[in-house]
């Protein structure tokens, strides 16, 4: 069934079915379509892991106190993902559950809605580099100004130019909610594919250094950005969404709700690494660059579990809507 764009009338009836989804989400059994549902997910953060990794080994040729302004930076990257993981985690949720609902008219507004965050998160993240990147610095690097003038170069450009990551964030769980984790690979291979290529080339080739690796990263965040609208709108019609600047405010509440919590747990791993940088500064900047490195093969240690429990998410939120409480129980079980 052809769906009108936003605004022509009768919207929500002229949207397409959503038979596809409910016949994954609302049917499948529940031990097969958890591993369908978590395996893509395991392995696009395992993808997602190397991706930080091979920013680390790259620029650690350029110098020690460039793998150390890289350290400092994590924290900060942490926060910054925080914000697009919360919108990610509250989008998941609520869409999955509208689509349980069958109603398509919840489903364009939250896929919507989220976009609106994902903007506005972006806003929120330029407007604290402009005002914060070079006081945090100054603090962290303890009066090193290469160390200071390394994660300048490289935490300004992938703050100021995070658009990328945050609409990646909202596109990539569109496909996950409607039960199409594998498109997620697509997406997530067209930014570290794209990363990997570029870094090299950016840090030795031009010269670039950490300024280079920044360049090279928001490239490839926007590269996956592009890959998944391209794929939502070809082959996941089941949302369908549009950018707006008067979203819908319930279903904005909504996706905050979820999605905070998630948010705040974030916020607390930033804090602790950085009084550990605090700390380590006081020995050496070796070990600030070590405990950066540690903490990015640690990252490879938790895909598995990260994977289960994201898509656990849709799978629940999905038969919560449908009113099937027995396929809940069996979710939670599969997944523990």
């Amino acid at each position: 069934m052809k769906r009108k764009e936003p605004g022509d009338g009768d919207h929500e009836k002229e949207m397409p079915l959503m038979n596809t989804a409910e016949n994954r989400l609302g049917t499948e059994k529940i031990n097969t379509l958890l591993l369908k549902t978590g395996i893509p997910l395991m392995l696009s953060l395992l993808i997602n892991s190397l991706y930080n990794f091979v920013d680390s080994v790259f620029v650690s040729r350029v110098a020690e106190d460039a793998l150390t302004a890289l350290s400092l930076s994590s924290p900060v990257q942490i926060l910054v993902s925080a914000l697009g993981l919360g919108n990610a985690v509250g989008l998941n949720a609520v869409i999955s559950k509208a689509m349980g609902e069958k109603d398509r008219d919840k489903v364009h507004k939250t896929a919507s809605a989220a976009i609106f965050l994902a903007v506005c998160a972006w806003i929120l993240i330029s407007v604290t580099c402009v005002i914060g990147i070079g006081w945090y610095f100054d603090w962290q690097s303890k009066g090193n100004e290469a160390i200071a003038a390394y994660g300048r170069d490289y935490l300004s450009i992938c703050m100021l130019f995070s658009l990328g990551q945050m609409g990646q964030w909202v596109f990539d769980r569109f496909v996950i909610a409607s039960g199409k984790s594998h498109l997620f690979l697509f997406t997530l291979s067209a930014a570290s594919i794209t990363n990997l290529i570029l870094d090299p080339i950016f840090i030795f080739s031009l010269g670039l250094g950490t300024k280079g690796a920044a360049i090279a990263t928001v490239i490839g965040q926007f590269m996956g950005m592009l890959a998944g609208i391209l794929i939502n709108r070809r082959w996941n019609r089941e949302i369908t969404f549009s950018f707006t600047l008067r979203p819908d405010w319930k279903s904005v509440r909504d996706i905050l709700k979820v999605g905070i919590p998630s948010t705040l747990v974030q916020v607390l791993t930033s804090f602790v690494s950085v009084i550990m940088n605090s700390i380590l500064l006081a020995f050496s900047s070796t070990a600030v660059a070590v405990f950066g490195v540690c903490s990015r093969m640690m990252g490879l240690c938790t895909v598995g579990v990260h994977g289960i429990d994201n898509g656990l998410i849709p799978i629940v939120a999905f038969n919560y809507g449908a009113k099937k409480p027995d396929r809940i129980r069996a979710a939670v079980k599969w997944a523990m």
